[in-house]
């Protein structure tokens, strides 16, 4: 019998914070659902075969890439954070392998 692959599911990305409080915490899982939803409705695929994890760094959204984004993927995560579920900025950067990308 061969290993079948595991799918991810959201619940799955790694949700941390500089400050790990309740709020920020569960803004993050929120800002999550937003950008699953807008990746649904759009067609573009399954956010947790993307994203491995997030982060807020002091009011930043970081975001933990398996592999690097297309430009649509980022803006999904710019409106997520910049809605009224999420710090409501645009400040978002986006990671892979622990680099910063451009």
């Amino acid at each position: 019998m061969e290993d079948q692959p595991v799918e991810r599911h959201v619940s799955d990305i790694q949700v941390s914070a500089y400050v790990s409080d309740r709020k920020r915490l569960t803004r993050l899982h929120h800002v999550l659902g937003y950008a699953a939803a807008m990746m649904d409705v759009n067609g573009i695929g399954r956010l947790a075969s993307r994203v491995a994890g997030v982060h807020d760094h002091k009011g930043i959204l970081q975001v933990h890439w398996f592999s690097v984004p297309a430009d649509v993927e980022r803006h999904v995560f710019r409106q997520a954070w910049g809605s009224q579920v999420g710090d409501g900025t645009d400040q978002v950067e986006h990671f892979r392998d622990d680099v910063q990308l451009p």
